[in-house]
This record gives C-alpha cells, structure tokens and sequence, in this order.
C-alpha cells in the first residue's frame, strides 16, 4: 500500500507524480477509498477536475513498486 503512485502525465507534456492525500488537504492528490482494504484510488477535486478536462490525450498511469510520493506535511497510507 506504500509502494503506489499516480502520475499524470498531459497530452505533450511531462508526466507528474501525484501526491497521495488522506484528507485531500492537497486537493492535487489522491486517496484510497479503504485505508484497511483498498480497492480503489479516489482522486481529490482539483485533480478529478483536471483529469476530466484533459480530452486531448492526457494519460494516468498507477505506478507499483515505488515508495508512494505525499502530499506536504502528509503521512503514508497504512
């Protein structure tokens, strides 16, 4: 669970980490829906809005495997 990442990556420029946000204080990030037993990964407004809007050819990519990138002052999922 600690070893996820969302990068975003807009149609031409360069892909982004994602931070993971529990409380979407960091309303660019993301969050699990279960911290006990996750099955999917939320995005916080500004990034669901972001993402929503990009119809030009924007990807996401769930990356596994690396250590998971936090918002400022935010702590891992557990």
């Amino acid at each position: 669970m600690n070893a996820v990442n969302v990068n975003y990556t807009p149609a031409g420029g360069a892909s982004k980490t994602l931070p993971y946000s529990a409380d979407c204080k960091d309303a660019n990030g993301w969050h699990y829906d279960s911290t006990t037993a996750p099955k999917q990964i939320i995005m916080c407004a500004h990034a669901c809005s972001t993402l929503k809007a990009d119809d030009t050819g924007g990807k996401v990519d769930i990356v596994f495997g690396c250590t998971t990138s936090v918002a400022a002052g935010g702590q891992l999922p557990r």
